[in-house]
């Protein structure tokens, strides 16, 4: 019973080992007789994503690996809606509605940095950029405009074909920057905060070349 409990941990070491050496050194099939090599998926230097972000703004991103462990991006996104609201009061001797336009509006890019260990899917990276947020009416607003750093972890696999999927998530942190209450042309406060939106990115797709 002994021998056969021994075996069976053997085999799933050895099952776990092979998983290991194939994310941590991946290998790049080379015919040298045919005059052609076989390029790995992870070796593909250029790619462009768009990104389902939550709590920002979804962006398009710009990929270059020129290394299986290191990789760098450059991120845009920018978001803007309106909403009207009306409001109406009556009393006993006159009666009056009035009709407001709300907005929101996000903007944000970043630099990226990526360190991939295993050469593979997995990185940890560290996100640099500036954030500009727009909440209010055409008579008071309230705007938040600054810059903030964010390391992160995530996982972007590239399929034989080129296809890239990933997601990626992390905290922020607020470097300088300004938030503003105004109304009309009137600047009522300004003050700065160390809040800054996290980066979570629930989806990622794209292709690499």
């Amino acid at each position: 019973m002994k021998k056969n409990r021994f075996i069976v941990l053997l085999s799933t070491l050895s099952v776990f080992s092979q998983l290991a050496n194939a994310e941590i050194a991946p290998q790049s099939t080379t015919h040298l007789d045919e005059g052609y090599s076989e390029k790995d998926s992870y070796s593909r230097q250029w790619g462009l994503t768009v990104g389902l972000n939550l709590l920002s703004v979804d962006g398009l991103e710009l990929h270059y690996r020129p290394d299986p462990r290191f990789s760098i991006s450059a991120n845009i996104g920018a978001f803007s809606a309106n909403g009207d609201s009306s409001t109406s009061s009556s009393y006993s001797s006159s009666s009056y509605s009035s009709k407001s336009t709300g907005k929101l509006s996000l903007f944000e890019t970043d630099f990226r940095a990526k360190w991939h260990p295993f050469g593979r899917s997995f990185f940890l990276g560290t996100a640099i950029g500036y954030q500009s947020i727009e909440v209010g009416s055409f008579f008071d607003k309230v705007s938040y405009d600054g810059f903030f750093i964010s390391p992160h972890l995530g996982w972007l696999w590239i399929m034989d074909d080129g296809l890239a999927l990933g997601f990626e998530a992390g905290p922020s942190f607020a470097l300088s920057n300004t938030v503003s209450l105004t109304a009309g042309k009137r600047t009522l406060a300004t003050g700065s905060t160390s809040y800054a939106l996290p980066l979570i990115t629930l989806f990622k797709i794209g292709y690499m070349f």
